[in-house]
């Protein structure tokens, strides 16, 4: 007759344990890679400012603007700021990020 039941020993117990908790340690900081990477993508994306301030900046060169100008966009302020006639500083400041577009105009 042939033995079924077969003792396990001890020593494949404690390899199965120590192979699960490396394979939870290395989910586990995939995972905080991951989520880290998409984090800083999403703090990074300012896609939606910067073609607001391009806008603005058609707006200006186009003399269809009136300045000073500020105005309130996607959890920040955009203000805009001429120095000179020819130089003006288009600026959009939240609490976590800024973008800063300089414009010279040669038209005079």
């Amino acid at each position: 007759m042939v033995i079924l039941i077969k003792k396990i020993t001890a020593a494949s117990l404690v390899e199965v344990l120590v192979a699960s908790v490396l394979i939870l340690v290395i989910f586990t900081i995939s995972s905080f890679s991951l989520n880290n990477l998409f984090k800083s993508n999403y703090q990074r994306n300012t896609f939606l400012t910067e073609s607001r301030l391009k806008e603005l900046q058609y707006l200006y060169i186009h003399d269809q603007l009136q300045l000073p100008y500020s105005e309130n966009f996607a959890d920040g302020e955009i203000y805009i700021d001429c120095n000179a006639k020819t130089k003006c500083d288009f600026i959009w400041n939240s609490k976590t990020k800024e973008v800063h577009f300089v414009v010279t105009n040669n038209n005079d």
